[in-house]
């Protein structure tokens, strides 16, 4: 009797510790590049797992993952994109909505000139003509032409054009 129940605990622990380790998902850092269009949805060739564009991305950026974006995002053929956090730098520019858990930044002279739905920070002489659903941070030269839904925050030369 007590092998029996030796076994059986050994058997529901291992399975309970495989089941965990297998279906945990590890979030993320993704790359667009735009090295195929300027979908947001296309993964060939616009999604990579490093900074120098080298090593494609396995999947489409999920709600856990982190994007670094360095080109411009003007369509999304998919589903309604939600990631864990969005960073925009060079001349690159959003035109889709997108929803972040913790921040949506911006940098050099990037723009956005459609919804972000979640905390957004705008450095340098980035800005946007959008709409940010959350507070928004505009340093630097930072500028707001769009709406705000939260609290809009101006350092520096940041600037509120609307």
């Amino acid at each position: 009797m007590k092998k029996f129940i030796f076994i059986s605990i050994f058997l529901t622990a291992s399975f309970t510790c495989f089941f965990f380790s297998v279906s945990r998902a590890e979030a993320a850092t993704l790359y667009f590049n735009g090295g195929a269009d300027s979908d947001w949805n296309t993964r060939i060739g616009n999604w990579w797992t490093d900074a120098g564009f080298t090593s494609q991305a396995p999947s489409l950026p999920a709600v856990g993952d982190d994007v670094v974006v360095s080109q411009p995002v003007t369509s999304n053929s998919g589903s309604s994109v939600s990631i864990h956090s969005l960073q925009v730098y060079g001349e690159a520019y959003n035109q889709i909505p997108i929803t972040v858990a913790t921040n949506a930044t911006f940098y050099n002279n990037s723009s956005n000139s459609s919804v972000i739905t979640g905390n957004t920070i705008f450095y340098d002489s980035s800005n946007t003509g959008g709409t940010v659903n959350g507070d928004a941070q505009f340093n630097d030269a930072g500028a707001n032409y769009g709406t705000v839904s939260g609290d809009a925050i101006f350092n520096d030369s940041g600037d509120n054009e609307n």
